[in-house]
């Protein structure tokens, strides 16, 4: 490494290492006048507002971030908490007009205007996070609920136009009736949220996979996605069994196959 280059890199190496050990957690309400109107919510008429450089504001960061970390040009991407936190500290210590709020802003700032940055619809499990379901052949797997849960900072609302089961093995898995959908409470407020269950009910064997995917829209913003893998195995006996007992070959094979189907490519990917 070139000398001149070694205390700016020590510098967001410790920045960067200190702020995963110690950073508190984020509050994008207090980090959307962070970041809106820098020098009033600070009380510093030294440093610049943030929205005096990005004049596209949130949404344009939100943009810059998701295709800077392998993602499309969307305003509303899933950025985690982590991955804003790192690009603001990069940021501060690699850009010369940033330099200016590095040692000013304090930990717990730093850390709000990461969690305004992330702030967007999420879902729990997160978004991409696979869920794995079990049960036997023409039986069903206990239900597992996934939260959707609109941005606490969201001026608009979040309109959600479809729950859907997509992919090869779709057809063995069922979403929950639309009285406990997010259909049924398809325009949520800011801090709302929704919940739908997911249920792996197998009609053959080995396993099968499949994508939950909620499609939604905010503002005059197009359509936009969360996606969750879902993956579902087949275990032995009855339908009424639960999988105890000596393993048999059969589940030993399913067992193989999943494992190998971990690592396939997924042909259905959107953000």
């Amino acid at each position: 490494m070139h000398r001149h280059l070694l205390p700016a890199a020590l510098m967001l190496c410790l920045l960067v290492n200190g702020a995963m050990a110690q950073t508190p957690p984020g509050d994008a309400v207090r980090g959307k006048p962070l970041f809106e109107n820098t020098r009033v919510a600070t009380g510093n008429n030294n440093i610049a507002n943030c929205t005096s450089c990005h004049t596209d504001g949130v949404q344009g960061r939100r943009i810059a971030i998701s295709l800077n970390t392998g993602g499309t040009a969307d305003p509303y991407a899933d950025i985690g908490f982590e991955t804003a936190m790192t690009r603001f500290t990069q940021a501060m210590t690699g850009r010369a007009e940033m330099r200016q709020f590095y040692g000013v802003l304090t930990t717990q700032q730093v850390s709000d205007i990461a969690a305004f940055l992330a702030d967007t619809p999420k879902t729990d499990p997160a978004s991409e996070t696979q869920i794995n379901l079990t049960a036997a052949l023409n039986g069903n797997s206990p239900a597992r609920t996934v939260t959707l849960t609109h941005s606490r900072t969201a001026a608009e609302s979040l309109s959600v136009k479809g729950v859907t089961l997509e992919g090869s093995g779709a057809a063995q898995f069922h979403v929950g009736s639309a009285a406990v959908s997010c259909l049924a409470n398809s325009v949520l407020a800011a801090a709302g949220s929704c919940a739908v269950t997911v249920t792996y009910a197998p009609t053959g064997g080995g396993v099968a996979d499949a994508d939950l995917v909620f499609r939604m829209s905010q503002g005059t913003s197009g359509d936009f996605y969360r996606v969750l893998p879902l993956h579902g195995v087949v275990t032995g006996g009855s339908s009424g069994d639960s999988g105890g007992g000596a393993l048999g070959l059969g589940w030993l094979l399913a067992l193989a196959a999943a494992v190998a189907g971990l690592s396939a490519a997924r042909p259905f990917r959107r953000r």
